[in-house]
């Protein structure tokens, strides 16, 4: 499930902080339907103090029949820092809950931006696991980062078509973008945006073998080319960044799962550059 909703978030902190800072804010809201069925509602929000950091923080909620079956609650953190328009991760940590199971995932970084250490805490069970491999780890960010990074390069002209490869603490895999130039979002009453957006068709590559039990590793058959995930960009207010305005996702099993953009809020406000998510 976590693969699903990287793609679609391709993201307010409380708990001890060490300082904040006035940071541009922007909140992305997104209902998520899969085979015609309301399955998840999740929300990215993104800020950075001009070109210096980054914060990320996501929420996913399943819904209606998904979450009788499947349900989750979880909340997603990432934060560092920007240097010479290339991202530092410092933290990532995920907090997610079904039924009476908890697991908290926390990916380490030195001051290189490369991830050091793992820890995986399940029901107050912890085990950490320091990274051995380093090739894995260098040059890799963390699921949400990758949203910072895509559109960073956009505002900097690189355009859609870039590989950005993740590191999840275990595997490491290539996220490759290409330009598929613009299409038009026709108005819907599940959507926020109408109008033109730029089609990126997005490829996930892993290093090695595809992980054997995972539904999204194995969406398009077992042992087919697993199809691409298609992500519309757009700026949906003047003087703001290019962002994900539509996701879409074919599958066998659950059939087509759309994201669309429910809602989308442009502020400014004091946000924790360090902290714990609950």
């Amino acid at each position: 499930m976590k693969y699903i909703f990287t793609a679609i978030c391709l993201f307010v902190l409380s708990g001890s902080a060490v300082c904040a800072k006035q940071l541009e804010t922007f909140e992305l809201n997104y209902e998520v339907y899969a085979g015609g069925l309301h399955g998840v509602s999740t929300s990215l929000e993104i800020a950075k103090n001009s070109l210096t950091a980054y914060h990320i923080k996501t929420t996913v909620k399943t819904r209606g029949i998904i979450s009788l079956i499947y349900p989750l609650k979880a909340t997603y953190v990432s934060f560092g820092k920007i240097k010479k328009n290339e991202l530092l991760p410092e933290k990532y940590e995920s907090v997610s809950k079904v039924r009476s199971k908890t697991k908290i995932k926390t990916l380490e970084y030195n001051d290189k931006g490369v991830i050091i250490e793992k820890v995986i805490n399940k029901n107050g069970k912890i085990n950490r696991t320091e990274i051995i491999d380093t090739k894995l780890a260098e040059g890799a960010i963390d699921f949400l980062a990758v949203w910072q990074e895509m559109m960073l390069k956009v505002e900097n002209g690189k355009g859609c078509s870039q590989e950005i490869p993740v590191f999840d603490g275990k595997r490491r895999f290539n996220l490759n973008f290409k330009d598929k130039g613009e299409s038009e979002i026709l108005k819907s009453k599940y959507s926020f945006f109408k109008g033109i957006a730029s089609e990126c068709m997005l490829d996930v590559e892993p290093i090695g073998e595809r992980p054997r039990n995972s539904w999204f590793w194995h969406r398009s058959g077992k042992y087919e080319k697993q199809n691409p995930i298609r992500i519309f960009m757009a700026s949906v207010e003047e003087n703001t960044p290019p962002i994900p305005v539509r996701i879409e996702i074919d599958s066998n099993g659950f059939g087509s799962i759309i994201a669309h953009l429910s809602s989308v809020d442009f502020k400014k406000k004091l946000i924790h550059e360090q902290g714990n998510s609950k």
